[in-house]
């Protein structure tokens, strides 16, 4: 149990220090963001991927080599470019994945609304 409890905080450490500079969780408007904000990133990727395995191995595959026919979130890629390739470990990759995969996403107060507004059923 230690071992997991340890891999989460590194999961956390490494998503603070490496993702959320650009996917930030704290953002105060749509407005502000250069890229979406993480919650965003897992809900689309969860809709994708059902399993653990399935969902990280597509986070480490497009965060080790972003393209724009490798990306699942369009619209976004349409509002901010693809991402730029990150120079991280898969072993890394890997822990942010599972970080984002298994614990709940601290979502901007505004996001709610907006995500609603943007993927509405017609």
């Amino acid at each position: 149990k230690t071992r997991s409890i340890d891999s989460e905080n590194e999961g956390l450490q490494l998503t603070t220090l490496h993702c959320y500079s650009c996917h930030n969780p704290n953002s105060n408007s749509h407005d502000e963001i250069i890229a979406p904000p993480m919650i965003a990133v897992k809900t689309r990727y969860l809709k994708e991927y059902n399993s653990e395995k399935a969902f990280v191995d597509a986070i480490v595959s497009y965060a080790k080599n972003p393209t724009k026919l490798k990306a699942l979130m369009k619209g976004a890629v349409n509002k901010f470019g693809v991402m730029p390739q990150q120079n991280f470990s898969k072993k890394d990759l890997q822990k942010i994945a599972k970080y984002i995969y298994n614990t709940p996403i601290k979502e901007p107060e505004w996001f709610k609304e907006h995500f609603e507004k943007e993927h509405k059923k017609n």
